[in-house]
């Protein structure tokens, strides 16, 4: 957990020296994004939970609305697929045999606030499939069914800052950070629901529409 607010802290502090005060159009394009996933629930006696870093990047569409034409503020609108992962290894003897990895597919709707490139917003994860491995990679299964998987809410604070622009469009990079509020697995009320803090890091592209 603590890597991933360093790393998160990092990029934010990053984000901070970078003007983002120019003002854009409404526009909407594809991104994608890594993501990196750590468990903030309770930890069972004789397990431990580590960071980890999705194998499949996130994907989808974001759609960029300002508040007025001279506004560095607006509204923002992410459709896509996500995933969250969950790492399980024992206290005492832990290898890449008895390591597990616990990806839970989802499709995101998540609607955000730009403040001159910062965002603050949430995000709702709809199931679609499950999958688990060990690090060996000697035992995988995935599924395609949702039965057990809960819908996942998260609140995110990042940024979306222009790299470079023109009339067409512009080239954005993106950092978000999440914490979710709610466990990701439906039949379970115990403090040992998982729940995951994340960092997202990647771009997207914004055709402008004028």
């Amino acid at each position: 957990m603590k890597r991933l607010v360093l790393l998160f802290a990092i990029a934010i502090f990053s984000l901070s020296n970078v003007e983002a005060q120019n003002t854009f159009p409404m526009g909407i394009g594809p991104f994608v994004a890594v993501k990196a996933c750590i468990n903030t629930a309770s930890i069972m006696n004789g397990t431990k939970t580590g960071m980890t870093i999705n194998g499949m990047p996130d994907l989808g569409a974001t759609f960029y609305l300002p508040f007025s034409a001279q506004s560095t503020v607006g509204a923002t609108l992410d459709l896509g697929y996500s995933t969250y992962s969950i790492k399980s290894k024992p206290e005492s003897g832990a290898n890449d045999d008895n390591t597990f990895v616990s990806s839970g597919n989802y499709f995101s709707i998540a609607p955000n606030i730009n403040f001159s490139g910062f965002m603050l917003g949430m995000n709702v994860g709809i199931p679609v499939g499950t999958s688990v491995s060990n690090l060996s990679g000697t035992l995988e299964a995935t599924s395609s069914t949702t039965d057990g998987m809960a819908t996942i809410i998260d609140f995110r604070l990042g940024g979306m800052i222009p790299l470079m622009h023109d009339a067409t469009g512009r080239l954005n990079f993106i950092v978000m950070g999440g914490y979710m509020v709610t466990g990701m697995d439906s039949d379970d009320t115990s403090e040992f629901n998982p729940k995951a803090a994340s960092l997202m890091i990647g771009f997207n592209y914004l055709f402008s529409i004028k």
